[in-house]
């Protein structure tokens, strides 16, 4: 009989194996992802070695009420950073291990935009058995002039902190063009096509809200605050605008069409809007909430009949506050109290100032009036903003929508004249019919003010947001389907890999020496998503 002792076992249980192609101890770091996973290769490798022995598995190394890890949607799957992207162990001239590491510093950093100069150690890594890929002085030598000009401040400025936006042009959106151009000085223009076929980065749905991609792409919200996109609800025709009043046949037809679209409306907010309303108050307690509509100079003053004034009904009434998010500093009326921010500018210099490319006061005047004109604002009222007791030159702010294309008549004197200012001011909302009836052009001067606009009344949305959310309230606000989107970054919950944005690496190379911007960079590595 075979007895088997301490000698016997010493010879053949050994701490190495003399097989080349012996699988390399991965070591702690190596796991399975989930329970199942586990079984199904442990299974697959067990009977790979013992079936043909008769062996089978008849259970798993799991013990009673484990968690399965699969299930934890904070797991972190990367295993931990290795000291060499070569392997120990194995033959000379793994060029995989190369590529691998060429690969994955080349995926990271193409995130923040930079650029590699210069591969440091591979062509001696390449017929090396031991050391790192980025062993110190190993490989190319690279001149010492060229190192300080390559650490420069102006090096990392025009280098390292450029942004990798172009590089994807044809693969964003045309929206996200436009918001590319507006922020960056470029020789890029808006290019409609998409060669590669990808999906659009940062794409609105054309689509618009529905309530199947309501709560995808339209409400966003964090531990303070929430932003809910809305469809507007249809206004109702007045009869005194037709000749025969309630009787009048265009009335009759505008009222018909006015009861399809609000019953459309009407079974949209009740689906989306007021749940996701309901969902932040019941959450956080109504008398804790803080509606910011828009529209009005302060207060609940916001249009009657408005799905603003819907939401701001329903929050009042669980015990809510009102209060809007555009105030008099946001106001056309630029002669009314309160219409100065704390540095003395009203809108139409704030507008001046921060549109791309920059107008002057009378052609922001000119947008200004074609918004809200368009939408459906007196044109005659109107016209006191677009006069001398505004700042405005009447005639150049006249003769600028006129250059880009209006030929009616100021104030407009019919609805075809008042859609062509609407159209100016919002050319996305135009049909390819519209577009040749009023030769609409995408984008243009006065939609340039609009694209303006819209961002000064989204910075002071979020001011206003900061202000109540310093005093420990929590902050609803239901704009436009696409100022939400737009938004939503504001409403999120901010991602750990915003740490290493652009603007981050912008922020911390600005200020800090060499040696901590490589200590920054080398954290990078070791963060940045797989």
């Amino acid at each position: 009989m075979y007895k088997l002792t301490d000698d016997k076992i010493e010879q053949f249980l050994i701490e190495s194996s003399m097989m080349q192609s012996h699988l390399i101890d991965d070591g702690p770091p190596t796991f399975y992802k989930s329970f199942g996973e586990y079984k199904t290769n442990a299974k697959s490798w067990m009977d790979e070695l013992y079936k043909e022995l008769g062996w089978k598995v008849i259970d798993y190394m799991i013990r009673k009420n484990a968690q399965d890890p699969g299930y934890d949607y904070e797991l972190r799957y990367r295993a931990l950073g290795a000291v060499s992207y070569l392997d120990s162990g194995v033959k000379s001239g793994n060029t995989d291990a190369i590529e691998k590491y060429k690969k994955r510093m080349e995926k990271n950093l193409e995130t923040l935009g930079w650029t590699i100069t210069a591969w440091l150690g591979v062509e001696a890594a390449h017929d090396s058995l031991i050391g790192t890929v980025l062993s110190a002085g190993v490989g190319k030598k690279v001149n010492q002039d060229d190192l300080e000009e390559t650490f420069s401040k102006e090096w990392w400025s025009k280098e390292l902190l450029k942004e990798a936006g172009e590089k994807y042009w044809t693969d964003m959106s045309v929206d996200a063009q436009q918001d590319y151009i507006s922020k960056h000085k470029t020789s890029k223009k808006v290019q409609p096509d998409n060669p590669s076929g990808k999906k659009e980065r940062d794409h609105e749905p054309e689509e618009g809200p529905t309530q199947k991609n309501h709560e995808k792409y339209y409400v966003h919200e964090n531990e303070n605050s929430k932003i809910i996109g809305t469809l507007h609800k249809p206004q109702k025709p007045n009869p005194d605008d037709y000749p025969k009043g309630t009787k009048d046949p265009k009335y009759k037809k505008a009222l018909t069409k006015y009861k399809k679209e609000n019953a459309k409306f009407m079974d949209f907010y009740e689906e989306t809007v007021k749940k996701e309303v309901e969902d932040f108050l019941n959450t956080h307690g109504a008398e804790n909430v803080v509606f910011m509509p828009e529209g009005g100079d302060e207060g609940d003053n916001y249009k009657e009949g408005s799905e603003q004034h819907m939401v701001a009904d329903h929050v009042k009434g669980q015990g809510g506050t009102v209060d809007t998010f555009d105030g008099p500093e946001m106001s056309q009326w630029v002669n009314q109290e309160g219409s100065k921010d704390e540095n003395g500018d009203d809108l139409f210099d704030r507008l001046s100032k921060n549109s791309k490319p920059p107008k002057t006061r009378s052609q922001s005047a000119a947008g200004i009036y074609a918004m809200m004109v368009g939408q459906g604002d007196d044109g005659g009222d109107a016209m006191e903003y677009m006069g001398e007791s505004s700042g405005v030159d009447q005639k150049e702010a006249e003769q600028y929508l006129k250059d880009n294309g209006y030929v009616g008549s100021i104030p407009p004197k019919n609805k075809s004249e008042k859609r062509h200012l609407y159209l100016l001011a919002f050319p996305g909302d135009a049909s390819e019919k519209e577009k040749k009836k009023y030769n609409i052009k995408e984008p243009n001067g006065v939609s340039e003010v609009t694209d303006s606009h819209n961002k000064a009344r989204q910075n002071n949305m979020i001011k206003k947001k900061e202000q109540y959310e310093n005093e420990g309230k929590k902050v609803l606000v239901v704009p436009g389907a696409s100022h939400a989107f737009e938004m939503r970054n504001e409403f999120s919950e901010k991602k750990k890999e915003e740490r290493f944005s652009i603007e981050a690496a912008k922020k911390g190379f600005k200020a800090q020496s060499i040696n901590e911007n490589l200590k920054l960079i080398l954290e990078i590595d070791e963060r940045m998503p797989i």
